[in-house]
């Protein structure tokens, strides 16, 4: 058996519900958590996952491994710490990477 990443969603609107259901399709992730909005109780119970208020704590959180971030909180000193340079995608092209967008979690 292959061993899933553990991941979160940061955004609880339409990107954040598209990228729940892109994570919960992926045969190497699984969803864990929901975090971010006020949608994000009513999308975490869809997807039978927890709904977390402090998205802070889930970019800290050493159970979370990726983070697909929906709305992009550059705001947080944790998510800031975790970008890696030049590893997002340009704005408007559509492409969502899972893998080394971010470090640390």
């Amino acid at each position: 058996m292959t061993r899933r990443v553990r991941c979160a969603v940061i955004g609880s609107g339409f990107a954040g519900s598209t990228y729940a259901e892109a994570v919960r399709y992926a045969e190497d992730a699984e969803l864990v958590a929901i975090a971010g909005g006020h949608q994000a109780p009513e999308l975490a119970v869809r997807h039978g996952v927890s709904a977390v208020d402090d998205v802070d704590a889930v970019l800290d959180s050493a159970e979370i491994e990726a983070v697909p971030a929906a709305e992009l909180v550059a705001s947080t000193a944790s998510f800031q710490d975790s970008v890696i340079p030049g590893s997002m995608p340009p704005p408007g092209s559509g492409v969502v990477r899972f893998d080394g967008v971010l470090t640390g979690c």
